[in-house]
């Protein structure tokens, strides 16, 4: 005998159905929207990798990445900073409460916001991922091109953006301006040299003739420079355009032309004469003494002091000067929160642990960009030129926060990551 059992079970309407679509969608769209602004470390991450994660949904992706050379070490020296910087949320930390360090005491600190330094660390961890997704885009040597096109134009817009911003007193990030200023000199005097090797024109003006836009934007970028920057930042800028021009003119617009050996002594007889004329402009650049930056420096690196090797945690800067202040110091640190290095505030933040391992990765990059430079016969100008940019980013640091910022980090983390993603590519 076949039963049949009817549900009393009323099917949901129509208006119950889309009501669910229609009330979330613009909620979800609404967190979209308010995500980058009250977290735009958190945010950036996130669209990393889901960036990432496209990418590589799609089978060239997947081989790009797995053709990439060298990865294994850049993605080992990026664990070893990560998990440095995991160490320091612990008791484990050195200089932390674990009774581990009580024979030793504990003489430091460990991170003074958890929540602030694992934002910090997410943020990071997004950098590092948008570093293998410019790689995988820049295995092919078109799209290369066609990406270093569209951060010039990124960057063009962003510092108009910032000038516009200064005119109306909504005080950018410290340094920004002119840290963009340099990387646009730098990617505008690259475009120009591979206009004048690809048409070959005549005549000193005929590289001008034949990227005009170029040319103007060297100009433009050049007065942004001077008067966002000031001296410390023409000269950190003057020296990476010094080492780039002398390294084409060494290659002699052919590719091939020099050995490997002789090019590094040359290229590192050019960066010591042009560093050691930085280093003198940048020494006479510092804050005077007494001043309320030079009283905040001097904070901020006791501070790093008594805490070397783990810090206080990404993104505590302020954190500590806040806690540190006291009758003397309360008014500069309330002027100048920050210090006026992008390399003492990372000091203070990561510590050395975590520093180091960053620092040899970029150091491989940058290697692996000079060793292309002699293997490759494409795109060696625009090794040339992020080389460069690291230059001038590694000279700005030593006087203006903006290299450690994320605006300022992000777009020369996708240029070196284009350029590393040419070089190594198994092609």
């Amino acid at each position: 005998m076949n039963l049949t059992i009817r549900s009393t079970t009323k099917p949901p309407s129509a208006t119950a159905v889309v009501a669910g679509p229609r009330l979330w969608a613009p909620v979800g769209l609404a967190a979209l929207a308010v995500l980058p602004v009250i977290a735009p470390g958190l945010a950036f991450a996130a669209l990393s990798a889901a960036g990432l994660l496209a990418v590589m949904t799609r089978l060239g992706g997947r081989s790009a990445l797995t053709n990439l050379k060298g990865l294994p070490w850049l993605a080992l020296g990026a664990a070893l900073g990560l998990a440095a910087l995991v160490l320091a949320m612990t008791p484990l930390t050195i200089g932390g409460v674990h009774p581990l360090w009580a024979p030793v005491g504990k003489g430091g600190g460990a991170v003074i916001d958890r929540e602030g330094a694992l934002a910090g660390t997410l943020t990071l961890a997004g950098l590092l991922l948008f570093f293998l997704l410019a790689a995988v885009t820049g295995a092919r040597s078109e799209r290369a091109r066609q990406t270093s096109q569209a951060l010039l134009a990124v960057l063009t817009v962003t510092e108009l953006g910032l000038i516009g911003a200064q005119l109306f007193k909504l005080n950018p990030p410290a340094g920004l301006a002119a840290f963009i200023a340099g990387l646009i000199l730098l990617l505008a005097s690259a475009s120009l040299v591979q206009a004048r090797k690809a048409e070959r024109p005549r005549g000193w003006l005929g590289p001008i003739r034949i990227a005009p836009g170029s040319a103007a934007l060297i100009v433009l970028s050049g007065v942004a420079l001077g008067v966002e920057g000031g001296v410390q930042a023409v000269a950190a800028a003057g020296c990476a355009l010094i080492l780039f021009h002398s390294w084409e003119a060494l290659a002699g617009g052919g590719e091939g032309k020099m050995r490997r050996g002789p090019l590094l002594t040359v290229l590192g007889l050019l960066a010591a004469a042009a560093l050691a004329v930085t280093v003198s402009t940048l020494i006479w650049a510092q804050p005077t003494a007494g001043s309320p930056q030079a009283i905040s420096d001097a904070v901020h690196w006791k501070a790093a002091l008594a805490s070397p090797f783990a810090g206080y945690g990404a993104g505590s800067a302020e954190a500590v000067a806040h806690l540190s202040m006291d009758r003397l110091t309360l008014s500069a640190l309330q002027l100048f929160p920050r210090p006026s290095s992008a390399y003492l505030s990372l000091f203070e933040q990561a510590g050395a642990l975590a520093l180091i391992p960053f620092v040899l990765v970029l150091g491989y990059a940058a290697w692996s960009l000079i060793d292309a430079s002699v293997r490759r016969r494409r795109l060696t100008t625009a090794y040339r030129a992020s080389v460069a940019a690291l230059l001038f980013a590694l000279l700005d640091a030593a006087v203006s926060p903006a290299p450690a910022t994320l605006a300022g980090a992000a777009p020369l983390i996708l240029l070196l990551g284009c350029a590393f993603g040419a070089a190594r590519a198994n092609r």
